[in-house]
Protein backbone atom coordinates (compact mmCIF):
# COMPACT_ATOMS: atom_id res chain seq x y z
CA UNK A 1 0.00 0.00 0.00
CA UNK A 2 2.69 2.37 0.63
CA UNK A 3 4.32 1.79 -3.04
CA UNK A 4 1.32 2.93 -4.04
CA UNK A 5 0.55 5.84 -2.17
CA UNK A 6 3.94 7.19 -3.35
CA UNK A 7 3.60 6.54 -6.89
CA UNK A 8 0.55 8.46 -6.03
CA UNK A 9 1.86 11.00 -4.47
CA UNK A 10 4.48 11.72 -7.66
CA UNK A 11 1.96 11.50 -10.45
CA UNK A 12 -1.15 13.44 -9.09
CA UNK A 13 -2.68 16.45 -10.27
CA UNK A 14 -4.76 18.32 -8.93
CA UNK A 15 -6.23 21.05 -11.25
CA UNK A 16 -8.21 24.00 -9.34
CA UNK A 17 -9.54 25.68 -11.61
CA UNK A 18 -8.67 24.50 -15.66
CA UNK A 19 -10.29 21.53 -17.24
CA UNK A 20 -8.72 19.94 -20.25
CA UNK A 21 -12.61 18.63 -21.20
CA UNK A 22 -14.02 20.93 -22.91
CA UNK A 23 -13.78 23.73 -20.34
CA UNK A 24 -12.08 26.64 -20.00
CA UNK A 25 -8.33 25.61 -19.67
CA UNK A 26 -6.99 29.59 -19.06
CA UNK A 27 -5.39 30.50 -15.88
CA UNK A 28 -7.22 31.78 -12.93
CA UNK A 29 -6.92 34.90 -11.44
CA UNK A 30 -8.64 34.53 -8.52
CA UNK A 31 -6.93 34.59 -5.01
CA UNK A 32 -6.71 30.91 -3.31
CA UNK A 33 -6.28 30.57 -0.03
CA UNK A 34 -6.80 26.74 0.15
CA UNK A 35 -3.33 24.24 0.08
CA UNK A 36 -3.68 20.40 -2.21
CA UNK A 37 -5.18 19.09 0.67
CA UNK A 38 -7.74 20.72 1.90
CA UNK A 39 -9.06 22.23 -2.09
CA UNK A 40 -9.30 17.73 -3.01
CA UNK A 41 -11.01 17.81 -0.09
CA UNK A 42 -13.33 20.56 -0.85
CA UNK A 43 -13.77 19.23 -4.89
CA UNK A 44 -15.48 15.91 -3.90
CA UNK A 45 -14.10 14.39 -6.27
CA UNK A 46 -10.46 13.37 -4.46
CA UNK A 47 -11.83 11.69 -1.23
CA UNK A 48 -9.46 8.50 -2.00
CA UNK A 49 -6.45 10.51 -2.94
CA UNK A 50 -6.69 12.60 0.01
CA UNK A 51 -7.23 9.25 2.22
CA UNK A 52 -4.20 7.93 0.56
CA UNK A 53 -1.76 11.36 1.27
CA UNK A 54 -2.89 11.48 5.24
CA UNK A 55 -1.87 7.36 4.80
CA UNK A 56 0.87 8.03 2.95
CA UNK A 57 1.99 10.84 5.31
CA UNK A 58 2.41 13.19 2.84
CA UNK A 59 -0.37 15.67 3.92
CA UNK A 60 1.82 17.75 5.44
CA UNK A 61 4.22 18.29 2.83
CA UNK A 62 1.20 19.07 0.56
CA UNK A 63 0.22 21.48 3.22
CA UNK A 64 3.26 23.68 2.90
CA UNK A 65 4.26 26.75 1.07
CA UNK A 66 5.05 25.54 -1.93
CA UNK A 67 5.37 26.02 -4.89
CA UNK A 68 3.88 22.73 -5.96
CA UNK A 69 2.34 20.95 -8.76
CA UNK A 70 0.20 17.74 -8.05
CA UNK A 71 -1.23 15.32 -10.70
CA UNK A 72 -4.67 14.00 -8.73
CA UNK A 73 -5.76 11.18 -9.85
CA UNK A 74 -10.16 11.18 -9.11
CA UNK A 75 -11.89 8.56 -7.17
CA UNK A 76 -12.91 7.05 -10.40
CA UNK A 77 -9.29 7.08 -11.50
CA UNK A 78 -7.97 5.04 -8.28
CA UNK A 79 -10.82 2.93 -8.29
CA UNK A 80 -9.43 1.64 -11.97
CA UNK A 81 -5.94 1.33 -10.86
CA UNK A 82 -7.27 -1.08 -7.44
CA UNK A 83 -9.36 -2.84 -9.93
CA UNK A 84 -6.44 -3.44 -12.09
CA UNK A 85 -4.67 -5.12 -8.81
CA UNK A 86 -7.66 -7.57 -8.35
CA UNK A 87 -8.33 -11.04 -10.11
CA UNK A 88 -11.68 -12.45 -9.34
CA UNK A 89 -11.28 -15.57 -7.27
CA UNK A 90 -8.62 -16.72 -5.30
CA UNK A 91 -5.06 -18.05 -6.61
CA UNK A 92 -2.66 -20.30 -4.72
CA UNK A 93 0.95 -20.11 -5.76
CA UNK A 94 0.73 -23.06 -7.61
CA UNK A 95 -2.19 -21.38 -9.92
CA UNK A 96 -0.11 -18.75 -10.42
CA UNK A 97 3.23 -20.51 -11.30
CA UNK A 98 0.27 -22.63 -13.69
CA UNK A 99 -0.57 -19.68 -15.67
CA UNK A 100 1.15 -17.27 -17.95
CA UNK A 101 -1.87 -14.49 -18.20
CA UNK A 102 -4.55 -13.51 -15.49
CA UNK A 103 -7.80 -11.69 -16.03
CA UNK A 104 -8.72 -8.98 -13.50
CA UNK A 105 -11.23 -7.35 -12.22
CA UNK A 106 -11.20 -4.28 -14.33
CA UNK A 107 -11.14 -6.59 -17.55
CA UNK A 108 -7.20 -6.43 -18.05
CA UNK A 109 -4.69 -9.17 -18.61
CA UNK A 110 -1.63 -9.40 -15.86
CA UNK A 111 1.41 -11.42 -17.29
CA UNK A 112 2.11 -13.85 -14.29
CA UNK A 113 6.61 -14.98 -14.47
CA UNK A 114 8.32 -17.31 -12.25
CA UNK A 115 12.33 -16.92 -12.76
CA UNK A 116 14.89 -18.17 -10.43
CA UNK A 117 12.26 -19.00 -7.60
CA UNK A 118 10.77 -15.78 -7.90
CA UNK A 119 7.19 -15.00 -8.79
CA UNK A 120 6.30 -11.40 -11.14
CA UNK A 121 2.97 -9.52 -12.12
CA UNK A 122 3.23 -7.79 -14.66
CA UNK A 123 7.03 -7.14 -13.89
CA UNK A 124 6.36 -5.95 -10.03
CA UNK A 125 8.05 -8.85 -7.94
CA UNK A 126 6.47 -10.49 -5.44
CA UNK A 127 8.04 -10.17 -2.10
CA UNK A 128 6.63 -11.81 0.60
CA UNK A 129 4.50 -15.22 1.19
CA UNK A 130 0.62 -14.71 0.71
CA UNK A 131 -0.89 -13.34 3.39
CA UNK A 132 -4.83 -15.07 3.89
CA UNK A 133 -7.74 -13.45 4.21
CA UNK A 134 -11.03 -14.91 4.98
CA UNK A 135 -12.23 -14.18 1.30
CA UNK A 136 -8.96 -14.96 -0.34
CA UNK A 137 -6.01 -14.34 -0.69
CA UNK A 138 -3.49 -11.34 -0.89
CA UNK A 139 0.10 -11.59 -2.44
CA UNK A 140 2.65 -8.70 -1.62
CA UNK A 141 4.54 -6.60 -4.41
CA UNK A 142 7.20 -4.09 -4.77
CA UNK A 143 5.46 -1.93 -7.01
CA UNK A 144 1.76 -0.74 -8.18
CA UNK A 145 0.27 -2.54 -11.20
CA UNK A 146 -0.76 0.14 -13.63
CA UNK A 147 -3.18 -0.23 -16.57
Amino acid sequence: MKHLLNTFAVVMVLVHSTSFAGADCGQTTESVTQDFVDTAVAAGQFKTLAAALGAAGLADTLKGAGPLTLFAPTDAALKNILLYQLPAGELSVNNLVDQKMILTVQGKVLEIRLTERRLFINGSQVIAKPVKASNGVIYVIDTVLLP
